[in-house]
């Protein structure tokens, strides 16, 4: 019998190609974005005033007149304290003699350390998005039967989400596997009150479903539909309990949601509530646009009008006009829908040189912004935002801890000692906004 391959198997070197081929998406771009406008800062935190009101004590008067009473400029500090992100590894003796050497495909810190990093990083891509307590935002609080959220006890059906569920259903999943729930309440973006009616406005989120980016909750007997005061009105969902599902949203970092949403910005409140005059207010809070006046229950399809409203609003809040426009990729195609077909008279096409025909946009924009895609924006909407009044306050460079000159500790000592190195890789470091009226959502967008 002829020799084959079978038959040589067991003296027959594998070959491997050059690189591990990558199966997962490792892209960061709101983390890269963010990372060009990096703080460094060392101490307790970082402290930013902000101009919050301008002098009251300015009005026209008669000659002779009293002149205007006498007034003062508003200023607030903004207190932003490093969040703290780890990645750890371990690696047993015989594990790193193995992976070195001529013979072996990749070396421990290929295969380990770098990919470490990698993880670390998208960690921290999707929580520029939504980390800290604000998980998204809604638009609406009723039910497809016609009825309304009340306070019944029971769960309603399928409120329409505009963020990242996934990160709403891993909170949600990890606060009832330490035998808690997560509670929430519901911020409404005109005035950042709490919305709810009577004493007890909190939800609890009793399931997500992540592939619709819809939610489920009860609550409470007291609580009545939240109102819609204008078109253009929506909610924050905001984490509020329990205790260790919002003791462990406060350790991320601070999301855009976070940033535009929460009602204290790093330890300034933007309610009216308080007895902050609407001036004030105003001055730090975010634009947000639901733009649906009825049919509040379901996601509405994105409108070009409804962008440059946003846009304008923006600019008539803050004076600054975005310089990105976020999305999910799934997001996409409803704003290319806009721009083909019947509605091709709606694109733009720059004639300054030839180009090859193609069925379909090698980049998008609106308006001269720019439209950017990252898989951790979430679904639903749009951020629309000025990225240079945003900053990455780092306390330390990212990277391996290696104080004593070594990545590299012994794993476990005297009688808990193992023949196994680890180490860690580490973020100090937290993300803030220092003029939120610059940015804005646009939220309850069909996919």
């Amino acid at each position: 019998m002829a020799a084959s391959i079978s038959t040589l198997d067991s003296v027959l070197k594998n070959f491997y190609a050059k690189a591990i081929a990558e199966q997962l998406n490792q892209e960061v771009l709101m983390l890269e974005l963010f990372e060009k406008a990096k703080l460094d800062w060392s101490g307790k935190r970082v402290v930013v005033p902000v101009h919050v009101a301008r002098n009251a004590g300015v009005g026209f008067a008669a000659e002779g007149a009293a002149l205007p009473t006498a007034g003062n400029q508003t200023y607030e500090e903004l207190n932003i304290n490093a969040k703290f992100l780890y990645g750890r590894f371990q690696l047993s003796g015989p594990a790193i003699s193995s992976a070195k050497g001529a013979y072996s495909f990749g070396n421990y810190i290929d295969l380990e350390l770098r990919k470490l990093v990698e993880d670390v990083r998208k960690k921290a891509n999707v929580a520029t998005f939504s980390g800290q307590t604000t998980a998204g935002f809604i638009h609406t609080l009723a039910q497809h039967n016609g009825g309304n959220l009340v306070g019944n006890n029971v769960a309603v059906v399928d409120i329409p989400f505009s963020g990242d569920a996934v990160e709403l259903e891993r909170k949600r999943a990890a606060a009832v596997a330490a035998g808690g729930s997560l509670q929430v309440e519901f911020r409404r973006m005109t005035d950042y009150a709490l919305d709810g009616g009577g004493v007890a406005p909190t939800a609890t989120i009793t399931s997500v479903n992540t592939a619709a980016n819809t939610f489920r909750a009860t609550v409470g007997a007291a609580f009545v539909q939240l109102t819609h005061n204008r078109d253009d009105d929506c909610h924050a969902v905001e984490i509020v309990g329990d205790a260790a599902a919002l003791a462990a949203a406060s350790l991320e970092i601070t999301g855009i949601a976070t940033n535009l949403a929460s009602g204290s910005h790093f330890g300034v409140d933007r309610t009216d509530a308080t007895g902050v005059s609407a001036l004030q207010s105003d001055s730090i809070r975010s634009v947000e646009d639901s733009g649906v006046a009825n049919d509040y229950d379901v996601f509405q399809p994105l409108a070009l009008d409804r962008m440059q409203s946003l846009t304008d609003s923006i600019y008539t809040e803050s004076s600054l006009e975005p310089d990105v426009i976020m999305m999910n990729p799934a997001q996409r195609a409803s704003y290319t829908s806009l721009l083909v077909g019947t509605n091709a008279a709606n694109l733009y096409k720059s004639t300054d040189s030839a180009s090859k025909g193609d069925g379909g946009f090698s980049g998008l924009g609106f308006n001269n912004i720019p439209i950017r895609v990252s898989v951790d924006a979430g679904k639903n909407m749009l951020y629309f935002l000025h990225t240079k009044v945003w900053k990455l306050a780092e306390l330390e460079k990212p990277g391996f801890a290696d104080l004593d000159g070594n990545i590299l500790a012994r794993a476990g000592v005297g009688a808990g000692g193992v023949d196994a190195y680890e180490g860690y890789y580490r973020m100090y470091c937290d993300e803030y906004c220092d003029r939120p009226n610059a940015n804005g959502a646009l939220v309850g967008v069909a996919l």
